[in-house]
């Protein structure tokens, strides 16, 4: 009998682990979910109020990340970009 190791797959971030991971601050993370993209970005918070991103959240925080930090858009343009 083989041993294999479970992959642990992760549910949900916090705020400065997604700020850390894409290299922004955590305030621009709380300017898009509450502003420009708060139809688009979808978080949870825990019983004691923080913030948790989802798999689903975490991967538009990457592509609004992408077209604004990368691309330049504007956070007008990228809004109109993904809401199409």
């Amino acid at each position: 009998m083989t041993y294999k190791e479970k992959t642990i797959t992760k549910k949900y971030w916090t705020i400065g682990e997604l700020a850390k991971e894409l290299g922004v601050a955590t305030s621009t993370l709380r300017f898009w979910e509450r502003g420009p993209f708060k139809e688009i970005i979808k978080i949870k918070k825990s019983e004691y109020g923080f913030r948790t991103y989802t798999v689903d959240a975490r991967d538009k925080i990457y592509l609004i990340h992408e077209l604004v930090h990368i691309h330049g858009y504007t956070c007008k343009g990228a809004l109109k970009l993904l809401s199409k």
